[in-house]
């Protein structure tokens, strides 16, 4: 399917379509879609077109601590704008859209597409790949590093994926990737060996923790964690900006019934962060301790040398989910930023 968004189409748009009034902006889609558009730019005495879809965005973040010290001042309509959201290691952030004017891709005289935008909403995925009218399309799978550019939903289907990054440059009729966009990926897959060898070393903390948090209640573990946090950061309640889980790491080989709190308050787990700040109730241990586990065991692993590393290239078209993460790099060693979405 041919989509509207090509070299041939936006120049024949160019010669023969009106841009809108008082504008260089050319429409691409239906003229009623005020927020699709091209605009015409010479370079080098050729002519690229600078392809738009909305006005574009950026998400503008802020800690939950953070929003909590300008909140109240906001009215209803400006709260609304803000949603929650979890970054990479599920640790909560608020965040609102910034509207932007900026261009998602440029299209050259060799049909080719450039993206130049670093994120992609679901509105963006669908419209460009849409618009583009490839048989590949742009989705976005946290278990790959971000939004990528795929053939197909399911994964064992797959015969092309690639990581989506900006300066992406791939021809619009067929989806073969332009000679500069050339790129490595290392996936960090973990050494099972190493693995097991590493929790062997830590069992038997993560078994005093099992027991404390099956053994205690809801009041003397919150009791227990306000004190443990007044004695190792009497600052806590006036520092907003605590980094909890590298308080964690610090005490781990320490004391790691109290290491295990900072763990709980870094990943926001079982209401602890409200119920310590507000004085409100907390959820039960066993229920905090059976979420913490698995944070803990992936914490431990990724900060530890129990990984090793498979490399794929562009021209594999395809590389496996990067649970524990992945790096992208141009041939000259540099790195390369995944698109988010």
């Amino acid at each position: 399917m041919a989509g509207s968004i090509n070299y041939q189409q936006l120049t024949w748009l160019y010669q023969n379509a009106p841009p809108y009034k008082n504008t260089n902006e050319y429409p691409y889609a239906h003229r009623n879609h005020r927020h699709k558009y091209f605009i015409p730019v010479e370079v080098n005495g050729k002519i690229e077109f600078n392809v738009h879809y909305g006005w574009g965005s950026e998400e503008e973040r802020y800690s939950m601590a953070e929003f909590e010290q300008f909140a109240y001042s906001l009215n209803k309509r400006q709260r609304d704008r803000y949603f929650y959201n979890e970054g990479s290691e599920k640790i909560p952030y608020m965040a609102k859209w910034l509207t932007k004017h900026a261009p998602f891709g440029i299209v050259r005289d060799d049909n080719t597409i450039e993206i130049i935008c670093e994120y992609m909403g679901q509105g963006d995925r669908m419209i460009i790949s849409e618009q583009l009218g490839i048989s590949a399309y742009f989705m976005q799978e946290a278990s790959s590093g971000g939004v990528i550019f795929t053939d197909g939903y399911a994964q064992h289907r797959r015969k092309l994926k690639r990581p989506a990054f900006k300066g992406m440059r791939f021809n619009i009729d067929t989806g073969e990737l332009h000679e500069s966009s050339r790129y490595k990926i290392d996936v960090k897959v973990v050494d099972r060996k190493k693995s097991n060898q590493l929790m062997k070393e830590h069992v038997d903390k993560l078994s005093m923790i099992k027991m404390f948090y099956n053994s205690t209640d809801e009041n003397t573990l919150l009791t227990d964690m306000t004190d443990a946090i007044k004695q190792n950061d009497p600052t806590y309640f006036d520092n907003s900006n605590l980094n909890h889980l590298e308080k964690a790491r610090q005490l781990w080989n320490v004391d790691p019934v109290v290491s295990s709190y900072f763990y709980v308050l870094g990943y926001y787990i079982g209401n602890a962060y409200w119920a310590i700040k507000y004085n409100s109730s907390i959820n039960p241990p066993k229920q905090i301790f059976k979420q913490l586990l698995p944070k803990l065991r992936k914490d431990l692993k990724g900060n530890a040398d129990v990984f090793n590393r498979q490399t794929y290239w562009d021209f594999d078209n395809n590389y496996p989910s990067a649970k524990w993460g992945l790096e992208i790099t141009d041939m000259q060693g540099n790195p390369i930023k995944q698109i988010r979405g």
